[in-house]
């Protein structure tokens, strides 16, 4: 998964006194996202018991029902979102 390299876990294993710094440090915008601190944000990254690691978890799984019906063409709303989608990347490509 991604960000786990950040994760409060990691990072008190590789780095402690990076930890004990982010536990200091204000997060931007913790009043938008409630993350007060970085150190909160680290928390929210730890595999398996960080919320924002479970999120992602829920949000892939949500999605991978639209990356099947891409590829199986599911629906005609879905072929027609997913023709979209492709023209759009290739467009960007470029």
């Amino acid at each position: 998964m991604a960000n786990v390299d950040f994760c409060e876990q990691m990072v008190k294993d590789t780095n402690p006194a990076l930890l004990a710094k982010a536990e200091q440090t204000s997060s931007p915008h913790g009043d938008i996202h409630g993350y007060k601190t970085i150190a909160d944000i680290m928390r929210a990254l730890n595999p398996f018991t960080g919320s924002f690691y479970l999120e992602t978890l829920q949000v892939g799984a949500v999605h991978a029902g639209d990356c099947t019906a891409c590829s199986a063409g599911a629906t005609p709303t879905r072929r027609r979102s997913c023709r979209a989608l492709a023209a759009l990347t290739s467009r960007t490509r470029r």
